[in-house]
């Protein structure tokens, strides 16, 4: 039987990418391979890592690939040369850039012809996608199904990628469903509850949606911050229910349907009514009333804003300030809010902004009143540890770059005083022959070989003082390193006030 060639094509680790390239470029053996035995499947051998490696282009390391063999049958014949063809293309889906269609490419592969080498190159993809929970799943699959095949250093980097990709993944809690619900998650189906433990998401943003039997579908948005639990909450309404849900800022709004009072905001649940026409009234005094018709046909949600203008005189009005952060808004009944004259009663003030974590008071403000209050809302908990973690960050590189200095420093303070040795040696081996000379004849010796003795004297002495400066100010950056690689802590919170009254927020921070 005749043994084909197939040259192994590999896709570099993303983890790998800045590694430097290679000085001198090798090529890939050509391994010559057996017909089918134990150790391959459907007439694929087990991929192992090549002795030598790529140029390295755009991307930096190797990827394992397929090699080609002799099937055992026409019709494995038949799916080792679909798998070939859509690893291929897959490949260079990869190189160029086009990773979500790569992986559908190695997904086909690895159904047409299962070789574990494959899933090495479906979690790279899926990785350089930014889909970190299916790329390490992935490669821990590569680690399982190819055992003894992959060897110790590639099976070493490899749970390293896993790592690191792990640490790019949040995850989510799901409680009080009903037991046999379906959850999918940007949709993908994630399961059905209930669940032991909480679920793996990809940091970011992503559409929730929960089916039960019985219930119409909730859907809802939940934010996935890496390292953290989130807990969403769906409320899962019976199917055939008709509900109304009141947005609405403004407290005390008093909320009727149909002549009848239901409820007063604000209002966070929602209301349940009957199929058919209702009136809703939305009323408070000092504005003016809203109402509207609105129809249910049955298993419907229907939400409802409430926008009431005022309507009070000059007399009801109040007037009302508000001292808050640099770079957060504020909003009094859910309006954007500037400061000014608003109607007396009592009004819901939120102040917020990127970075914060919102935070409301409610006012009760007199006709005639004017009122000022300070709002500061705590920083966002993931923007504090970012913002920590990037000064930590600095900080450390600091250290890092003063430590290369005294490296270099005291570097240059020991090439002196080793290269200034000799010359010492030469110098008194001089000035011990021209002692000799003069005790023996003074008249021979002249004052250009003292004064050429006495400069080399000055220039050892000047050397040596260059190598005591260059020791000490080693020592004195070593030193400067080690205190800021050891402070490069947390930096605790602190909040500032501006001459102007506005609150800040800033970092007492160790440098």
């Amino acid at each position: 039987m005749r043994q084909h060639q197939h040259q192994h094509q590999r896709f570099p680790p993303l983890a790998l990418l800045r590694q430097p390239a290679p000085s001198r470029p090798r090529r890939l053996h050509r391994p010559q391979l057996a017909p089918p035995s134990a150790g391959s499947i459907l007439g694929i051998p087990m991929a192992s890592e090549a002795a030598s490696g790529l140029r390295l282009r755009k991307l930096s390391a190797i990827l394992v690939a397929f090699a080609t063999v002799v099937p055992p049958s026409a019709a494995a014949a038949a799916d080792v040369q679909a798998a070939r063809e859509h690893f291929d293309r897959g490949y260079a889906l990869a190189q160029s850039g086009a990773f979500e269609t790569a992986i559908e490419e190695f997904t086909l592969a690895y159904a047409a012809s299962p070789n574990f080498s494959v899933l090495f190159n479906l979690g790279q993809a899926y990785g350089a996608s930014g889909r970190a929970v299916q790329a390490a799943a992935t490669l821990r699959r590569y680690l399982e199904i190819g055992g003894s095949n992959i060897d110790a250093e590639q099976r070493r980097r490899t749970s390293e990628l896993i790592a690191s990709y792990q640490r790019r993944v949040g995850r989510i809690e799901l409680s009080s469903l009903p037991s046999g619900a379906h959850v999918s998650l940007d949709g993908e189906e994630l399961g059905t509850a209930p669940f032991p433990t909480a679920l793996e998401a990809n940091a970011g943003r992503h559409a929730l949606l929960v089916q039960a039997a019985g219930y119409a579908p909730a859907h809802g948005v939940v934010v996935v911050v890496a390292g953290e639990t989130s807990k969403p909450q769906l409320a899962l309404r019976a199917e055939g229910e008709s509900w109304l849900m009141i947005g609405c800022e403004l407290p005390d709004v008093a909320v009727v349907v149909d002549g009848q009072r239901v409820a007063q905001t604000p209002v966070v649940d929602p209301l349940k009514l009957s199929s058919g026409e209702h009136l809703v009234t939305l009323s408070r005094a000092g504005y003016v009333t809203f109402e509207r018709k609105m129809v249910w046909r049955g298993d419907e949600t229907q939400r409802l804003d409430c926008d009431l203008q005022s309507s009070a005189a000059a007399s009801d009005l109040a007037g009302l300030a508000v001292r808050h952060p640099i770079g957060t808004t504020v909003q009094v009944d859910g309006r954007t809010f500037a400061g000014g004259r608003i109607p007396a009663g009592s009004h819901q003030v939120t102040v917020a902004g990127s970075g914060f974590e919102p935070a409301s008071q409610r006012v009760e403000l007199r006709p005639g009143q004017l009122l000022s209050v300070v709002i500061a809302p705590r920083r966002d908990a993931s923007t504090l540890t970012r913002e920590r973690q990037q000064r930590s960050r600095n900080q450390k590189l600091a250290s890092y770059l003063v430590g290369a200095g005294a490296v270099l420093t005291g570097g240059a303070a020991a090439v002196i005083a080793v290269t200034n040795a000799p010359r010492y040696d030469d110098w008194r081996n001089k000035s011990d022959a021209f002692t000799r000379q003069f005790q023996q004849a003074p008249e021979s010796t002249t004052s250009g070989q003292l004064e050429q003795l006495l400069q080399e004297e000055n220039a050892i002495r000047n050397r040596d003082a260059a190598a005591l400066g260059l020791g000490i100010a080693g020592v004195t950056l070593a030193a400067t390193s080690a205190v800021l690689y050891f402070t490069a802590g947390q930096g605790a919170p602190a909040l500032t006030v501006t001459p102007k009254g506005t609150a800040i927020v800033g970092y007492g921070a160790a440098f």
